[in-house]
């Protein structure tokens, strides 16, 4: 293989994949990157065997080949080279020569055929969507995502396609944030795909990047046990998961309690009560005008923040006493509160922080609901006047 490329490019392509090279390869070839040259171009791929990440570039290809290389290796090295071009030739050894103004460099490589198959598409992309929108709906739930890969059925972004729109779920088991996605065009028939949460950073990761692409297109491979996303000339392949968790059952259809505040004040009044708490933080609802965030802990102290907002709904007395007469809203219709009552909700105040911070606009809607016994259900966070989006944080104690 003979080729000579912009260094520039090639640094460019080899950054890209590193991501997708495994920390502890099972075999050596794993933790390099294949290096393809034909027709004009050269491909660049790294895999871990869960995520797969190619690149193509422009190359000028005199003798077409393939060679895998150490990864760190290769890049640091075209990364240092600093010149414009960088002229390289492979011989039958596997071993590449790397060639500019004053540097020339020999890297040992290994042969192709032990390094893993990459992922390929089975047809037609099945779904498209700008990559703006994707951006920013990855954005708004994966921070919910697991990251512990021992729990198989969380540990990824459930995609959720019908009609004109795809739904993004995560979850950990203690929170759970949703955010909706209009697609390009309509996709032929509904269909779910779990994403592994490495697999969807990575995705995330690049389109923070690569903010001058205008599409992402979404392809599924033979048997559907991977799925496919391009990106102006980068592609990730990502091996699905299995069956994700029925979501719907865990997300209130009703409220009891309704906040209205500004978003960067509630932001404020957490962060403010993590300084004091990293474990837990107490939302009290005090109709008709305020919340009052607070947070306790035995060696640092107390404190809380008192936020101008818009509250309704049903609340309890303080003496933990349920009150039938404001509790039970059926369809939107909230009961007047009991004068002088405060209802208030234990929530972990990272997973509290880390849902408004994801949520769009200048206001954010908080709301609970009290069923029978006085124990609150699941919070959500939502903005205000936005469809399609919301948070959950499971509470951890009500008073």
């Amino acid at each position: 293989m003979r080729f000579h490329c912009e260094q520039e490019r090639l640094t460019a392509a080899l950054k890209a994949v590193l991501p997708a090279v495994p920390s502890r390869p099972l075999v050596v070839t794993d933790a390099g990157i294949l290096l393809s040259g034909a027709d004009g171009h050269l491909e660049v791929a790294a895999t871990n065997r869960e995520i797969a990440i190619q690149c193509r570039v422009g190359a000028h290809v005199a003798q077409p080949g393939e060679v895998v290389l150490p990864a760190r290796t290769i890049t640091d090295l075209v990364a240092l080279m600093d010149v414009e071009r960088v002229d390289v030739a492979l011989d039958d050894k596997n071993v590449l020569e790397l060639r500019c103004r004053r540097t020339q460099a020999h890297v040992r490589g290994w042969g192709v055929d032990e390094f893993p198959v990459l992922p390929e598409p089975a047809g037609e992309p099945v779904a498209r969507m700008e990559a703006d929108a994707l951006r920013d709906g990855i954005g708004r739930v994966i921070y919910a995502a697991s990251p512990d890969p021992t729990r198989t059925s969380l540990c990824g972004t459930l995609m959720q396609f019908a009609g004109e729109q795809v739904t993004l779920v995560a979850a950990d088991g203690f929170r759970l944030a949703l955010c909706t996605v209009p697609l390009v065009a309509p996709v032929v028939e509904p269909f779910d795909l779990v994403v592994p949460t490495q697999g969807m950073r990575t995705l995330q990761k690049l389109l923070q990047k690569n903010r001058n692409d205008d599409e992402v297109s979404i392809a599924l491979s033979e048997g559907r046990r991977h799925v496919i996303f391009e990106v102006g000339d980068v592609v990730i392949g990502c091996q699905l998961g299995g069956k994700y968790p029925d979501y719907h059952a865990i997300v209130p259809q009703k409220w009891d309690v309704r906040a209205v505040a500004d978003r960067g004040a509630l932001l404020a009044a957490c962060r403010t009560a993590r300084a004091l708490s990293e474990g837990s933080l107490r939302i009290e609802f005090a109709p008709p005008g305020q919340i009052v965030v607070s947070s306790t802990s035995v060696e640092a102290g107390e404190g809380k923040t008192e936020l101008e907002a818009t509250v309704e709904g049903a609340c309890f007395e303080p003496a933990e006493r349920v009150c039938p007469a404001t509790v039970g809203s059926v369809e939107g219709v909230h009961p007047e509160p009991v004068a002088g009552a405060e209802a208030g909700v234990m929530l972990n105040v990272r997973y509290l922080a880390d849902a408004v911070t994801a949520v769009a606009g200048k206001q954010v809607a908080i709301t609970a609901s009290i069923p029978d016994g006085g124990q609150y259900s699941p919070v959500l966070v939502q903005p205000v006047n936005v469809e399609g989006q919301l948070g959950l944080v499971m509470p951890m104690q009500s008073r």
